[in-house]
């Protein structure tokens, strides 16, 4: 999503409403930031987001998501890793981010571990 839809998001229950993000599909808890590099195009898919219903759960969508291809981004344009601030799937803040059961972030594009506190998205 561009980063004006995810400024407006005050808790992990609307991004999952908005965005229709069931839990099992992801638990939340990191983002990364993608800034295109000068110069460089990226393509993808920018709309609405699906509702999702099962059984009796529904969520509404209709947020703005943005798809593309994650062999496109070039690694000078991604940020380090940075906590949403909603936590993994609780309402607790995590502390130091000792955490068992995250997985860790691999990548062949370059390190992405967690950013500094100070960088991370606020309440």
């Amino acid at each position: 999503m561009r980063k004006s839809e995810f400024d407006k998001l005050k808790s992990r229950e609307e991004w999952r409403d908005k965005f229709a993000v069931w839990a099992s599909w992801n638990s939340n808890g990191e983002y990364l930031e993608y800034t295109v590099p000068k110069g460089q195009k990226l393509y993808g898919w920018e709309g609405s987001a699906a509702s999702q219903q099962r059984g009796e759960f529904y969520l509404k969508g209709g947020g703005i998501q943005i798809v593309l291809d994650p062999k496109d981004l070039i690694p000078s344009g991604l940020s380090k890793r940075k906590l949403t601030g909603w936590g993994y799937g609780t309402d607790t803040i995590i502390g130091d981010f000792s955490i068992v059961g995250v997985p860790a972030l691999e990548t062949r594009l370059g390190d992405y571990t967690l950013a500094p506190r100070s960088e991370n998205k606020s309440k």
